[in-house]
């Protein structure tokens, strides 16, 4: 395998001015996920410490869009879901949970939303129907104990 020099911001437009427009999206969709990648766990990261006292109950969490002055954005505070079947808790999570979803997502849809199960770190976007797919997405995904009635 050949070495590849980008010892210098020349030498690294040198390459990618070697390379076939074909080349240059398959190396920018790899650096895409890759990062993306790296938003994931850093997001999933700062989940499971925020909520490391009740992390064994959290059967996933949900973050839903918010409106900002310059669009809607997933926003950090997440909506909570349990496996004993408590009620729904809304928490905000702390920095960088917010670039973090920023970056990975962008501007959003009104209704998108992004779910994610800290125990397996399985995730789910929703663009424009999450408040109707997300929390059954979570549900199928994870074993929940309904309330018992008395």
């Amino acid at each position: 395998m050949a070495t590849i020099d980008f010892s210098t911001d020349e030498a690294a437009r040198t390459f990618v001015a070697g390379l076939t427009r074909e080349q240059r999206d398959t190396l920018t969709d790899a650096l895409t996920e890759a990062a993306d990648t790296d938003r994931t766990v850093a997001i999933l990261a700062a989940i499971r410490t925020a909520l490391a006292e009740d992390l064994h109950r959290v059967a996933g969490v949900i973050f839903y869009a918010d409106a900002w002055p310059n669009g809607y954005f997933i926003d950090a505070y997440g909506t909570i879901l349990y496996t004993d079947g408590d009620d729904p808790h809304v928490f905000q999570f702390p920095d960088p949970v917010q670039e973090l979803l920023t970056d990975l997502h962008g501007i959003v849809g009104g209704r998108a939303g992004w779910a994610v199960i800290p125990s397996t770190g399985d995730t789910s976007f929703a663009e424009s129907n999450a408040r109707e797919e997300l929390e059954p997405w979570i549900t199928s995904m994870t074993t929940r104990k309904q309330p018992t009635t008395v």
